[in-house]
């Protein structure tokens, strides 16, 4: 076939790609796939992303990104064969919203969307930045806190859910409060443990974590990196030791 023999393919060669793959003649596990049984796959290719971003790995992020994009490509391609919409109508809908989102760059006019059948008006410059809401600005305090994604990673989301509910008059508000709440709490933990109370172990141990996590909202540390740094330390001061008793065995 011709696509089969590019120097140089395209994005219209990637969605024929997956058409390929996803047809009777193509590939039985491609087109077996469904949103679910893939979505854990879409997760994981954003965090190698992320880790070619914190490595500094050009080529890595590069072919990262690609992973991404065919996952974007592979979803669009099943809502398309269930009438739901394709890959160009997503080109549409973020291209209409990040042109709303920018009256301060782009022309000040309201934006139709065919396609989508939206108005996207967008504001005065001038009164942009005090008026443009975002969806969660406009959700109420409960929703906010039920609309944080429950993929993220436990770090991450749980201090998203202990900021939107602070926003909302709900939690701690002083790092003083905080740390003793965390110190209570691992107290606590050491006379389960003492006594023996495996049974509630995990429990007083996520309150624990959570606690932690709401001092570092509050010093305004970004405890998932402050947790991936301690990590590599980690890991870096244990392959030195092992590499020394290597030596020290020659």
């Amino acid at each position: 076939m011709e696509l089969f023999h590019k120097q140089k393919y395209s994005l219209n060669d990637l969605l024929d790609l997956i058409n390929i793959l996803r047809s009777p003649e193509g590939c039985p596990w491609d087109r077996a796939q469904t949103h679910s049984s893939i979505r854990s796959n879409l997760i994981e290719e954003a965090y190698d992303a992320v880790e070619a971003i914190d490595l500094g790995d050009s080529d890595m992020l590069k072919e990262e990104l690609g992973d991404i994009l065919f996952q974007v490509a592979f979803h669009c391609s099943m809502e398309e064969d269930a009438g739901n919409f394709d890959f160009d109508e997503v080109i549409n809908e973020v291209c209409s919203k990040i042109i709303m989102r920018h009256p301060h760059v782009f022309p000040e006019h309201s934006c139709f969307n065919s396609q989508s059948s939206k108005v996207y008006e967008i504001r005065p410059k001038e009164s942009y930045f005090k008026n443009f809401k975002t969806k969660f600005n406009e959700d109420t305090p409960e929703e906010s806190v039920k609309n944080v994604s429950k993929i993220l990673p436990a770090l991450m989301r749980s201090i998203k859910i202990q900021d939107r509910a602070a926003k909302a008059g709900y939690g701690l508000f002083s790092v003083e409060d905080a740390v003793n709440e965390a110190f209570e709490r691992l107290h606590y933990l050491e006379t389960l443990i003492i006594e023996g109370r495996q049974d509630i172990y995990a429990k007083e141990l996520g309150d624990l974590l959570f606690s932690i996590t709401e001092v570092a909202r509050l010093i305004g540390v970004d405890a998932e990196s402050a947790l991936y740094d301690s990590c590599e330390k980690f890991k870096n001061e244990f392959l030195y030791k092992i590499l020394l008793e290597n030596r020290n065995k020659m």
